[in-house]
């Protein structure tokens, strides 16, 4: 998901904790607030972050990308980075929201984070 959503992405990471998931995903955690721009953080800080994303991606099972309307426009873009990675290594990918781009096209896709089926009704 795009920085900005770190409050409501941190909200479903503790949901698909209690059902079970490991997170690898850090970044919802990290110490800055969701506005925080790249400017405001040192060279050698963003670098590790970046480090940190790509090990946690490639430790990961699966990848839930959270799409935004591709008709609005957001500055950063590290997600599309991240969700490549995945995509390239043969992670699963799930994608949220639109299709954004044509690559969610190859994923399965879900309106809303309540349909991906690792958060259907408990039993």
């Amino acid at each position: 998901a795009r920085y900005g959503r770190k409050d409501e992405i941190r909200h479903v990471a503790e949901l698909l904790k209690q059902r079970g998931h490991f997170i690898t995903s850090s970044w919802v955690e990290e110490p800055y607030p969701p506005s925080v721009k790249l400017s405001e953080l040192p060279p050698a800080v963003l670098s590790q972050i970046a480090k940190n994303d790509i090990e946690e991606i490639l430790n990961s099972e699966a990848l839930i990308f959270f799409a935004e309307d591709p008709e609005e426009s957001f500055p950063r873009g590290g997600r599309h980075v991240e969700f490549g990675i995945a995509l390239s290594h043969d992670i699963p990918c799930f994608v949220v929201g639109p299709k954004e781009t044509i690559f969610t096209y190859l994923c399965p896709c879900f309106d809303r984070i309540e349909d991906l089926p690792v958060l259907g009704k408990e039993e």
